[in-house]
């Protein structure tokens, strides 16, 4: 009968001797994890030094994985901007086409505007390319006849009206991981 008086009294490595699992051998392994700390402890002088070194690393991690995140958000923030250069030069476009020409100086202004934006998050080469890509799918998308220019707008309008107005929002959601 477990717990009984008459019953001897089994040390964590008793019981790891007779190869029973318990909360022993999970101690045992804390055990070994802090005679690990303190081995590496005994080459420093202080506690101090110990918790400044693991701080230290823990911080350099961190900033690391920072950076790389924000370099995520900076190059999704630029091919957003290359979509809605396109998205607006397309637009301009059609304007032009259909007569509308009050509208077509306001379209490329803001094509222009998404263009320099984006290169400052990347650079010059990479957001032409990114542009002339985006361009080419959205002809694509509306099959290169400009009647289906409602196409586009019911796709990026809102994206690219959004971003212009408010780029933190959108910022925001690259930051939340683009959900």
């Amino acid at each position: 009968m477990v717990g009984s008086v008459n019953e001897p009294k089994l040390t964590c490595r008793k019981r790891r001797r007779a190869r029973s699992l318990s909360i022993c051998s999970i101690h045992d392994g804390w055990r070994y994890v802090l005679g690990w700390w303190k081995m590496i402890a005994m080459g420093v002088r202080s506690k101090c030094q110990v918790v400044a070194t693991v701080f230290a690393v823990l911080m350099a991690v961190t900033t690391h994985a920072q950076s790389v995140g924000e370099d995520h958000v900076r190059s999704n923030l630029a091919a957003d901007y290359a979509q809605c250069w396109s998205y607006y030069t397309i637009t301009a476009e059609g304007l032009r086409r259909g007569g509308k020409s009050d509208l077509v100086e306001r379209y490329t202004n803001l094509a222009n505007k998404a263009f320099l934006l984006g290169a400052e998050l990347s650079n010059v080469e990479v957001t032409k390319a990114r542009a002339e890509m985006a361009r080419a799918q959205q002809l694509d998308e509306m099959r290169r006849d400009f009647s289906n220019l409602e196409i586009l707008f019911a796709k990026y309008h809102q994206l690219c009206n959004g971003l212009m107005i408010d780029p933190a929002s959108r910022e925001e959601y690259w930051r939340r991981g683009g959900q």
